[in-house]
């Protein structure tokens, strides 16, 4: 289900991308026979882990490029075959529509 937030304008509104992060690395697990912690994935990725843990979670604000690249190349270099931005995120119709507060 789609995270709620608000708009500038005061608007409840469904976060409509949503990170698959715990997706891939399940899918990683599986491949590897090795366990992926999030702070494994972090350290290796080179990435911050509390913007990790955020894109597990799909609490992140915002999607920062940086963070996409490394995470696909992460994954590309570790599944034996090329991780796209299809992979990490989904887009999700919302659920809601917009309700003015």
């Amino acid at each position: 289900m789609p995270q709620l937030g608000y708009s500038q304008k005061g608007c409840i509104m469904a976060n409509m991308i949503r990170w698959k992060l715990n997706s891939l690395i399940g899918e990683l697990e599986d491949t590897t026979k090795s366990k992926y912690s999030l702070a494994r994935v972090a350290k290796e990725a080179e990435i911050s882990y509390p913007a990790v843990h955020r894109i597990s979670q799909n609490t992140a604000d915002r999607i920062d490029t940086k963070t996409l690249d490394k995470l696909m190349m992460f994954f590309s270099g570790r599944l034996d075959r090329r991780v796209t931005v299809d992979d990490l995120l989904q887009y999700e119709e919302p659920a809601l529509s917009l309700i003015h507060i």
